[in-house]
């Protein structure tokens, strides 16, 4: 963490685009570490202003089962100013009653469903429900997983506001 830390002024800098955000994974494990939240702190109290480029992705699963945890750790994280997001999220109602119960301003549509995207209408009917629930709750919603300009094209029509483009390996 502290090295990717270290790091982000100079990829700042160099990104093509003004707003800079780096999405970083965090595991069950580390989430309910006590020491990695503690690092966390440290970080931000030594650069307030590199937090804004700093998004921390969690996924369904860190929450299921121990919900009223996880709250507790994700307005302490997000007191710090760490954008936090649900990575892989889906339509089940447990999902659903994450985004009013916890602090998280971003959802990433899992890409299982972006695939489907160009193929059905269904898998288009259901990116544009989940971008329209997550807008009027205030969220920024990600399309995970495009890896072709059709898939890119539904998500951008339904008001997607990021994408994380997978790109071949090479």
């Amino acid at each position: 963490m502290r090295e990717v830390w270290d790091r982000v002024p100079a990829w700042v800098n160099k990104a093509p685009i003004s707003e800079f955000r780096l999405a970083i994974n965090v595991s069950p494990r580390q989430f309910f570490d006590i020491g990695f939240r503690n690092q966390l702190k440290e970080l931000a109290d030594s650069d307030p202003d590199r937090t804004c480029h700093v998004e921390l992705e969690i996924t369904e699963e860190v929450i299921i089962g121990n919900v009223e945890q996880a709250k507790a750790i994700l307005l302490t994280v997000d007191a710090m100013n760490f954008a936090i997001s649900i990575d892989d999220f889906r339509t089940g109602y447990s999902s659903i009653s994450y985004l009013y119960k916890l602090p998280v301003s971003k959802i990433k549509i899992d890409r299982s469903f972006i695939v489907g995207v160009g193929k059905t209408d269904r898998a288009e009917h259901v990116v544009r429900s989940i971008v329209d629930l997550g807008h009027n709750l205030g969220l920024t919603i990600i399309a995970e997983g495009v890896e072709t300009e059709m898939q890119a094209h539904i998500p951008q029509r339904s008001r997607c506001d990021e994408f994380q483009f997978d790109l071949p390996a090479a």
